[in-house]
């Protein structure tokens, strides 16, 4: 009888929809539905501050929630932008941990950048490197056998996740895709798993 093993990849995915994102950002909760979805070294990079800096002051652009019929992408597009932000990363971080089932991860475990975690060590040049107090940069591990020079960061706009490492183990690092089409965000997460086979095994007789 044959057995087989993990397969060597996790697949996730989810989708969001940003109007339910829009109405938690404009309610009396908003900073806590906030700091429950975003990791406190997501909530200090420069772009979710730029983003979300309406969230942190008060609102006072809508006495109430627009009607259903109402265009709130159009009626208020700051809160907007700030809902389709939260949007991705609410379903970047469902669908990684849909996609990472050897550990159970919670959001503060998860942090969404927009650069590649390492770039390779093939001597091409690179357009931009990232600055080096970027706070999202201190979580970024440099590769075994490579120094700090010769592994340098990359501003793609392309979004990655970081798994943070736990009981000394080194932080993941993961591709993540995320689209915005209308009211809804969808994320899809690939996942590597190291030493998993997809190769049948036989049993010993």
């Amino acid at each position: 009888m044959s057995t087989r093993r993990l397969f060597p990849i996790g697949i996730g995915t989810d989708i969001c929809h940003i109007p339910r994102m829009y109405k938690n950002l404009v309610a009396d909760t908003a900073l806590r539905f906030v700091n429950r979805i975003l990791s406190p070294e997501e909530l200090k990079d420069p772009v979710a501050s730029r983003v979300l800096n309406c969230v942190f002051t008060p609102y006072e652009s809508l006495q109430k929630l627009p009607s259903p019929n109402t265009n709130i992408r159009h009626r208020d597009p700051t809160f907007w932008k700030a809902a389709e932000f939260i949007a991705g990363r609410f379903a970047a971080k469902e669908a990684i941990i849909k996609a990472f089932p050897i550990r159970k991860l919670r959001f503060h475990d998860i942090i969404i950048a927009r650069e590649n975690s390492f770039a390779a060590s093939s001597g091409q040049p690179f357009e931009e490197d990232a600055p080096a107090d970027s706070p999202i940069l201190q979580k970024i591990k440099v590769p075994a056998g490579e120094s700090d020079s010769g592994a340098h960061l990359h501003l793609t706009g392309r979004p990655v996740a970081i798994i943070k490492g736990v009981d000394g183990q080194a932080d993941a690092h993961t591709p993540v895709s995320i689209s915005h089409d209308g009211d809804y965000t969808v994320a899809t997460c690939l996942v590597f798993f190291e030493g998993a086979s997809s190769t049948p095994e036989q049993d010993p007789a």
